[in-house]
Order: structure tokens, then C-alpha cells, then sequence
């Protein structure tokens, strides 16, 4: 006689855990079950199915909204704050060029990442321009200068503001998870506990045909329903193993040509061949027997062939100019 097993179950995704759930429950409500156990099992079970539903629902968090128009805020202002140094960089007046050659050299480590509206990047950015602005008297003026220092203060208020939603949403998120793990597990426990119940009436009702029939029938759908399940995520486990698996290896390999390479001895390249020994450099030809064979019929100076000199090295010392 087969057994309900469901212990996989709280390894399932939440939709996953939900959607079984709900089948398990729709099957029982329509089945004649007259056993104390597996009913006050079943009804401790139903009662869950709400919470369920509402843990599926995801909401935007306020926090969430909120800081989407905040960031679009900043970053346009954080635009503004550079295409107004830029400006002032090609100013008539030095001490404005200085100004904001002083405030471009903060601004410019950060580059074309911090031009879209972001939380935390362009938070780092905003922090520097106000440690900057506190920690140094020259940066200070020179904001005052180019008549900065309200745009920088909108810019750390709104830095504050979004930090501030977005610690927020943190907490919040933290919390949400803890209660969406707590409606799980208490639905996996009375899931376990109906289980244990139909799995004991199978046991005790061995020599009762019509009871075993019902319970029978009860085991071999439930655990149809739970096979469908266990295999989808036996199959996702292994596929994510075999992942790690050819991933690991390919970073041994690549680690292993790099510790072969390292003991290569000079010339030696990376199929295995010898670069430097004889038998791989061919030898030159004989240079005498090039100018014999290509300076027939060619007139000779001195007993020597006019062709054969062109060879002969030439020291700059022996070499006569014209005078002009």
C-alpha cells in the first residue's frame, strides 16, 4: 500500500505550494470521507487557503512609488549640476574656471552609470558632493562661487528623503517575507498532519474492504497530484547541479592551462611545439651560390662579380661624397 508523502513540499516556490494546496483541497471536499481524523485534519487545512491566496497578491510598496518619482527628480537635477559646471568651465573668468575645474575633478569619476535615476549609485554620488562641501573650504566656495548651493541642497534632501523610503521598504520587505514564511509553514504542518492521518487509516483499516477502497483512492490521487510536483522540482535541482557542475569544471580546466603555461619553457607555444630547436628554423640559404646562379652573364670588376659586392658589408668610413 502505497504512502502520502509530503515533506518536499516546503521546498516548493510559493506559487507552486499554492497551487498544490488548492488541488489537494479541491479534490478532498468531494470526496465521502467519514474518518474523525482525516476530517478535522482537512478542516484545519481550509483554513489556510485564504492566507494562501493573499500571500500570492504582491503589492507595489509606497516606499517603492515614492522613490521612483524622487530618483527622476534628482537625477534631473544631478544633470542640471553638471551641464552648469561644464558651462562654467569655458567661462571668461579664471576664478570660475577654477571653481569648476575644482567640482568637475569630484564629478568625474562618475560616469555614464550615474546618468540614469538610480537609488544607491547616485547616492554615493550625492554623498561625496556633501562630504566634499563639509570637509574641504575650497570645494565649499567654490560651489558658492558658481551660485550652487541651493541646487546642492535640493540634491541631499532629496538623497535623504529616498534613503530614508528605501530603509523603509527594507524593514517592510523583511517583514512581509517572515509572515509569508509563517503562513507556509503552518500550512505545510496541518498538510503533514492530514497526510499522517490518511497514511494511519490506511494501516488500522487493512481488513475493512469498503474503507480501504475509499482510502485507496484518496492515496493514489493525492500522491498522482504530489508525484506531478516532486518531479518538476527534482528536475529543476538537477538541471541547477549540472549548471555548478560545468561551471566548476570549465574554472579548472581554464586554471589548469594557466599552471601548464606558467611551466612552458621559453619558445615553447601553446600546441606543444618547439619554436626555438633546429628543427624548427629552417636554414638560410647559401648566399654564394644565390649570386652564382643569378649573376650569369653579369660583368665582373676585378675579377670579382659586380652582383656578389652588392652582398659585401659596407663600412660608412670607406664611403666618398661629392664635395658640394
Amino acid at each position: 500500500m502505497k504512502k502520502i508523502h509530503v515533506n518536499f513540499m516546503k521546498d516548493l516556490r510559493n506559487h507552486e505550494f499554492v497551487e498544490l494546496y488548492n488541488l489537494i483541497i479541491n479534490y478532498i471536499e468531494k470526496q465521502q470521507v467519514d474518518d474523525t481524523n482525516i476530517t478535522t485534519a482537512f478542516e484545519r487545512m481550509k483554513c489556510h487557503r485564504k492566507k494562501l491566496q493573499n500571500m500570492q497578491k504582491r503589492k507595489r510598496s509606497s516606499f517603492s512609488i515614492e522613490n521612483k518619482e524622487l530618483t527622476r527628480h534628482r537625477n534631473d537635477y544631478l544633470m542640471s549640476l553638471r551641464l552648469r559646471v561644464k558651462s562654467f568651465l569655458l567661462s571668461p573668468i579664471v576664478a570660475e574656471r577654477d571653481a569648476a575645474n575644482l567640482i568637475q575633478f569630484v564629478l568625474k569619476p562618475y560616469g555614464k552609470e550615474f546618468y540614469v535615476a538610480t537609488i544607491l549609485p547616485q547616492t554615493r554620488l550625492a554623498n561625496d558632493l556633501e562630504n566634499n562641501i563639509n570637509e574641504s573650504s575650497d570645494f565649499k566656495d567654490a560651489v558658492s562661487l558658481l551660485g550652487l548651493n541651493e541646487l546642492m541642497d535640493t540634491i541631499f534632501d532629496l538623497t535623504m528623503e529616498i534613503m530614508i523610503n528605501y530603509n523603509l521598504r527594507v524593514f517592510e520587505t523583511g517583514e512581509t517575507k517572515s509572515k509569508r514564511s509563517g503562513v507556509k509553514k503552518a500550512a505545510y504542518r496541518d498538510m503533514k498532519i492530514m497526510a499522517d492521518a490518511i497514511n494511519f487509516m490506511a494501516v488500522i483499516n487493512e481488513q475493512d474492504e469498503e474503507k480501504m477502497a475509499i482510502v485507496e483512492e484518496l492515496v493514489y490521487y493525492i500522491d498522482g497530484i504530489l508525484k506531478d510536483f516532486r518531479t518538476a522540482m527534482r528536475s529543476r535541482n538537477t538541471k541547477r547541479k549540472n549548471r555548478k557542475a560545468v561551471a566548476t569544471a570549465m574554472m579548472k580546466l581554464a586554471s589548469m592551462k594557466r599552471e601548464e603555461r606558467k611551466l612552458l619553457p621559453v619558445g615553447v607555444g601553446d600546441d606543444g611545439k618547439d619554436f626555438s630547436s633546429d628543427s624548427a628554423m629552417a636554414p638560410l640559404p647559401d648566399s654564394g651560390n644565390l649570386v652564382s646562379k643569378e649573376t650569369e652573364g653579369v660583368s665582373t670588376i676585378g675579377g670579382e662579380s659586380v652582383m656578389s659586392s652588392l652582398f659585401l658589408p659596407i663600412k660608412m668610413s670607406e664611403c666618398s661624397f661629392g664635395e658640394t
